[in-house]
């Protein structure tokens, strides 16, 4: 007999394995590594799977025997994107940005433990800050855009995310949740994100984050560039243009300063 609990498991792993078949959009998972990574039985990974191909939401590569995200997926996905207004709200505040200072800078949105870039735009400087596409999700804290966001959370959820996210941090130099404490701590008391050659030696990103009427943080704003172009004395001319960025883009749509 059947768990009642069963429906609510079945959706939780579908939704684990959807998440986890992101990180290769394009060349695919093995089964193994998807089964791994959501710490799943094979079994139990391949059943869902083929439910989840049954119904367009994942493909099989007949030669490679990889899944990947299907069409039904990226349909979905157009169909919520439409609904996000902050997209439309804040290209124009972005393009204006990377016009002024040449850099690349991105727009991201919470989506539960993560954060998703929903737009990046480049300016004219020839090297582009490529690390984060359109559609990539990064575990919070995990770039200063979702280290903003993930400053906003209040301590018992910030310790839940830290737990959840660490593992998938650990790749970071000298990361752990000590140090990941400090780096909320340090963006809540200057308002807004950096990291200096903490992700890609070399790169540096400044974030803030944008704020709805109720003082939620829904989004935030990243610029990401070569260190020795993100320095101290280039960047509180930036962190100005982006806080009245963010300024317009919390007027345009209505969210008012509490």
């Amino acid at each position: 007999m059947a768990s009642k609990n069963d429906g609510p498991q079945s959706i939780e792993r579908v939704a684990r394995i959807l998440e986890c078949l992101t990180a290769e959009p394009v060349v695919g998972e093995r089964l193994s590594d998807i089964a791994d990574r959501c710490g799943y039985a094979k079994p139990i990974a391949h059943r869902t799977l083929n439910a989840l191909v049954d119904v367009g939401y994942v493909e099989q590569d007949p030669e490679t025997r990889r899944y990947r995200l299907g069409l039904e997926i990226f349909a979905l996905a157009a169909a919520a994107g439409s609904r996000i207004s902050i997209l439309h709200l804040a290209q124009t505040a972005i393009a204006q940005l990377a016009a002024k200072h040449g850099d690349t800078f991105f727009l991201y949105v919470r989506n539960r433990t993560n954060a998703v870039c929903i737009d990046r735009i480049s300016g004219s400087f020839p090297i582009k800050a490529q690390t984060i596409n359109v559609g990539d999700r990064v575990p919070l804290g995990g770039s200063a855009g979702s280290l903003a966001i993930l400053a906003s959370v209040k301590e018992d959820e910030l310790d839940r995310l830290i737990d959840i996210n660490m593992p998938m941090l650990g790749h970071l130099s000298k990361f752990d949740p000590s140090r990941l404490h400090q780096l909320v701590a340090e963006t809540r008391e200057r308002g807004y994100a950096l990291y200096e050659g903490a992700i890609v030696p070399g790169m540096s990103a400044a974030a803030l984050p944008i704020h709805d009427g109720q003082r939620n943080v829904v989004a935030s704003i990243s610029i990401v560039a070569l260190s020795d172009r993100l320095t101290r004395q280039r960047l509180p001319q930036i962190i100005d243009d982006m806080a009245e960025a963010v300024r317009l883009i919390e007027q345009r749509a209505g969210y008012s300063r509490l």
